[in-house]
């Protein structure tokens, strides 16, 4: 029997987003994933996160809740900072690897991630943005920030290593004018690990 995927589309996403949809499922065997996602408006954009916890099963998965709620509730920082605190606040646990992306209204996005947790960039060429070596809980190295002039309609997809890393990218490029729901389905359906907590994030940036 297959793990069972989610794919969610009807939430009140940010108005900075023309688009977003995320899929998740567990590792096979497994009922419930260690992986998690936030996707939060701000007054001048959104902010999206994915993170990947070390290990599956029920620990992970309450650890992954714990920093969902953290992050849905921090004040508003650069992520570079964001990630620091995050490493603070959860520091001697198991710890994640996670990528956190701020979209601002006017299309600049900055991008912060450490560990497995990736960012790919369609608009139309392909833009990678692979996280630093490192843990959040564990240790990390100096966080560093990485901006991005989006252009209209450009295609964010965030993924945990649960999700295949090396597609190819004409196969990427070929996305980018699908929509959010069936990128994040191919992405779950035909692209995940089942040995492992598979989860995305695809959103729209088009004004």
């Amino acid at each position: 029997m297959r793990p069972k995927m989610e794919v969610m589309t009807d939430h009140a996403w940010p108005p900075a987003l023309s688009e977003v949809s995320v899929g998740g499922r567990p590792f096979f065997g497994e009922t419930v994933s260690g992986d998690g996602l936030v996707v939060r408006s701000e007054a001048d954009g959104a902010l999206l996160a994915i993170l990947d916890v070390l290990g599956h099963g029920a620990e992970a998965h309450g650890l992954a809740r714990q920093m969902e709620r953290w992050l849905e509730q921090a004040e508003r920082k650069p992520v570079s900072e964001l990630l620091r605190e995050m490493h603070r606040s959860f520091e001697g646990t198991r710890g994640a690897a996670v990528c956190l992306v701020r979209v601002a209204a006017d299309g600049m996005l900055t991008c912060a991630n450490i560990g497995n947790a990736l960012l790919r960039v369609l608009q139309p060429e392909l833009v990678l943005l692979p996280g630093q070596p490192g843990t959040i809980g564990q240790a990390v190295p100096v966080i560093v920030e990485r901006q991005l002039r989006l252009r209209a309609g450009a295609l964010l997809l965030l993924t945990t290593d649960g999700v295949q890393e090396h597609l190819p990218v004409e196969l990427l490029e070929s996305w980018l004018k699908l929509p959010a729901s069936r990128v994040s389905n191919l992405l779950m359906n035909d692209h995940a690990k089942w040995h492992d907590d598979a989860t995305c994030v695809v959103a729209r940036w088009d004004p």
